[in-house]
């Protein structure tokens, strides 16, 4: 009777997160503690903020020092909102360390010589940072340090010296719909940089301007990084460096940096539907393996579509759109082995060229070998295989005489499922812990 009953909560607790993760498919994993503020609301709110001087909380009785509202409990969390911080000496603005309680730090004005806000060593679940305006630090925007579970969300970070958000060692962490500008100034910093912090979920976020990368992670595997927009970074659009395997990098749109994507020394990550426009080069893959490219435009780039870089095997590149890219569509290097390529569509890369392709690797395959179809190549201009530039005298046996014209259907459906997979180890792992945090009321 035991068993039959475990039998049945095991096959609920299946049905229920599967339903989850279809219903988040397409959008934020955090819904409800994201206001809606537009800009102008925002910043009429600034305008009636309290003088306030810096804020250090060192134990969990600095709350009630300050006197904030609350109680400290994931239900009744202490609120820190409303002040207007502005400090030239050197200092940080808001300061949170080695603390238990629940609390949330939200629709702050912050300008400060050091960190706007830093946090070490916050319990697990305990904090939120939401809809503050952090601006010209000579340090970062938003520092976090050995602290798990957190939550960054609606906030305008601006003109730091360093980088705009920055995680070390902060997994399972949520940062959504923040707008990060013109960071790494002296550094060289980027909009966000992550490290070491497995399982973070960076969404709808805005990167512009940075001396380095819109987006960093390095040695953060199992990381989503989803719907962002990386414009004009002098970099990298999105960077993931050393170990950051079995991410997902979905729908993001980056134009204006010298590296669209850039994939180093990762396995199994996938890269879907994202578009890469007018960077130097869409997408670069560098001694990574299993890496899965599906889905994705990569158009107008000054100089190559994708790059398969030193050491990258079997990688899939398929039912990508790759598209008036100046030199090749796609280049791939001389130690990468075991790559394939099919159903992609060539159009006018390289046009002062012989071919829209470049192997100088060993055993590239350029069709599918079950459909036995290979890649649209807008300049065929005969029947027969069609011959791909390099070293390694390859060439695309079954070329396909019209583009894919089933992209759309395919792209959706595939991410959908896609989803579904990559979030499964991630909602079982976690769900429980969060649901008091990702269903949470707004606070008063």
């Amino acid at each position: 009777m035991k068993v039959g009953k475990m039998k049945i909560i095991g096959l609920g607790l299946i049905t229920f997160l599967l339903s989850l993760m279809i219903s988040y498919a397409y959008t934020p994993i955090m819904i409800n503690i994201i206001d809606s503020t537009n800009n102008n609301t925002r910043d009429t709110l600034f305008e009636n903020l309290i003088p306030h001087g810096s804020i250090e909380i060192i134990n969990d009785s600095n709350f009630t020092d300050y006197g904030f509202s609350g109680s400290g409990t994931a239900e009744n969390p202490y609120i820190i909102s409303g002040f207007n911080i502005t400090i030239l000496a050197p200092g940080k603005g808001i300061s949170v360390k080695d603390t238990t309680k629940h609390f949330i730090i939200e629709n702050c004005y912050i300008d400060t010589f050091d960190d706007c806000i830093f946090l070490h060593n916050v319990s697990s679940e305990t904090a939120i940072i939401k809809s503050n305006q952090l601006m010209d630090s000579n340090r970062f925007g938003i520092r976090i340090v050995d602290s798990s579970n957190i939550l960054i969300v609606n906030n305008t970070v601006d003109n730091h010296y360093q980088s705009g958000i920055s995680l070390n060692v902060c997994p399972y962490s949520f940062i959504e719909n923040n707008t990060i500008t013109g960071t790494g100034i002296g550094s060289g910093g980027s909009c966000i940089a992550i490290e070491s912090s497995a399982f973070t979920s960076l969404v709808n976020n805005t990167c512009r301007i940075a001396a380095s990368d819109g987006i960093y992670l390095t040695n953060s595997p199992n990381s989503l990084i989803k719907n962002n927009y990386c414009i004009d970074n002098r970099d990298n659009g999105i960077w993931t460096y050393d170990y950051c395997s079995d991410s997902l990098v979905f729908n993001n749109t980056i134009i204006g940096c010298t590296k669209g994507i850039n994939i180093w020394e990762a396995y199994r990550t996938k890269v879907y539907n994202n578009t890469c426009e007018e960077n130097e080069f869409g997408l670069n893959i560098y001694k990574s393996s299993s890496i899965n490219v599906k889905h994705n435009v990569l158009n107008g780039n000054s100089k190559n579509g994708i790059v398969l870089g030193v050491s990258s095997m079997n990688c899939e590149i398929i039912f990508n759109n790759i598209t008036e890219n100046s030199l090749y569509g796609t280049t791939v290097t001389e130690s990468a082995e075991f790559n394939v390529f099919h159903h992609n569509n060539f159009i006018d890369n390289n046009k002062y060229g012989s071919c829209q392709a470049s192997d100088d690797g060993k055993k590239t395959t350029w069709y599918d070998e079950d459909s036995k179809e290979g890649n649209y190549w807008s300049d065929r201009e005969k029947r027969g295989p069609y011959k791909i530039d390099g070293t390694a005298n390859s060439e695309d046996p079954y070329p396909l005489k019209e583009p894919v014209n089933n992209f759309t259907t395919i792209k959706k459906t595939d991410s959908l499922q896609l989803w579904i997979v990559i979030t499964f180890i991630i909602i079982v792992t976690n769900v429980w812990r969060k649901r008091r945090l990702i269903f949470r009321k707004e606070s008063p």
